[in-house]
């Protein structure tokens, strides 16, 4: 340490200016300045033991697993979009720190469990390839972002993995084409799995709702009255064969022109 270090500088150089005084053989003047060197002599001497028996330690080594994950858990998680997750980013600068680290990290499945799919993050295709290997068998979430230009060919790499995803999370508000087509793609992909409904923050894109609506797995749409609907959408054959407690929705309002939303729909349909 940088104070260590001046302190050890300070005490040899009063060192010398002591060793070059005779107590004795100097009149009173001098003798309180050497008393005043002493004392000074004998506080850096103090200090440097204080810094000296403070213990080092690398938290990987003392700390008991489920603690040291725990912390680490804490440390990787990033809270935006009204959601929380494990920054796969985070994990690869703290692996960095030391080989320790880097086999302590590497060996977590659990801080590896998040994917994100956004083009906005950096090296894209390789990170999600990082968690898809890292994560070995743990149950994965997957958070959806900004439209993906290689959205056909994660989905592909993703699809080996279906029986481990959990959770699918989009907190894009531009619904655009890639996200259209990534999510028709991926849910009838993971039709049979233990996939939970999926969860989104924003529904602006009109098509991409009727497209979801009458989809087969549309049962596994979590949240659906945040998605607006053309009304065209409840004339079809396909609305017939979808339970009315499908969707965990709380009654709306129509909305204007030809969009409503299915719950609004639902209370007009049971009158």
């Amino acid at each position: 340490m940088e104070r260590i270090q001046v302190i050890q500088d300070q005490i040899t150089e009063i060192g010398d200016q002591l060793e070059g005084l005779g107590y004795h053989e100097r009149d009173a003047p001098e003798r309180d300045d050497f008393k005043e060197m002493t004392t000074l002599y004998n506080t850096l001497v103090q200090e440097l033991s204080f810094f000296e028996v403070q213990p080092r330690f690398d938290p990987i080594e003392v700390l008991p697993e489920e603690v040291w994950l725990a912390v680490l858990k804490e440390a990787l998680t990033v809270r935006e979009h009204e959601i929380s997750y494990l920054s796969v980013d985070m994990a690869l600068y703290l692996t960095c720190i030391s080989s320790k680290w880097r086999r302590s990290i590497e060996s977590a499945p659990i801080l590896w469990t998040d994917i994100i799919l956004d083009d906005a993050k950096q090296d894209l295709a390789m990170k999600v390839s990082i968690s898809l290997i890292k994560s070995g068998a743990s149950f994965l979430s997957i958070l959806i972002g900004s439209p993906m230009c290689c959205w056909h060919d994660i989905g592909s790499s993703l699809i080996p993995h279906k029986e481990r995803i959990r959770h699918t999370y989009v907190y894009s508000d531009d619904l655009g084409y890639s996200i259209q087509h990534f999510l028709l793609f991926i849910i009838p992909q993971l039709s049979g799995s233990r996939l939970q409904p999926i969860k989104w923050t924003h529904g602006k894109d009109l098509e991409l709702g009727d497209q979801l609506f009458v989809h087969k797995e549309s049962k596994k749409i979590h949240s659906l009255s945040s998605i607006l609907l053309s009304k065209a959408v409840f004339s079809l054959p396909e609305i017939r064969n979808l339970p009315n407690t499908g969707h965990n929705i709380p009654l709306a309002t129509f909305e204007k022109s030809d969009i409503l939303r299915y719950d609004a729909w639902i209370r007009w349909w049971k009158r």
